[in-house]
């Protein structure tokens, strides 16, 4: 379950976002905070996703998910104690 999951390292590509400059935007999960995740993409440009509001796909090891930012809205210790 991604809820659990630790993000940071994780493909990500938002399929979907409130702000239109975001849609298909690409990279890797550098850093999260409660309300945003960093990501690098391939030009090494550094862009912040907001979670909520968006619609994201993450690539983890063989599996592709995709997640609503409001489902992992918070640090990965709120998301587990929300379990």
């Amino acid at each position: 379950m991604l809820v659990k999951e630790m993000l940071i390292s994780s493909r990500l590509k938002v399929i979907h976002s409130s702000d239109p400059s975001l849609i298909l935007k690409m990279g890797i999960v550098m850093d999260e905070t409660r309300n945003t995740l960093k990501i690098r993409d391939h030009l090494g440009k550094e862009l912040t996703i907001p979670k909520k509001d968006c619609l994201l796909e993450f690539h983890m090891k063989q599996n592709v998910m995709k997640v609503s930012g409001a489902d992992i809205y918070g640090t990965i210790s709120e998301r587990i104690y929300k379990l």
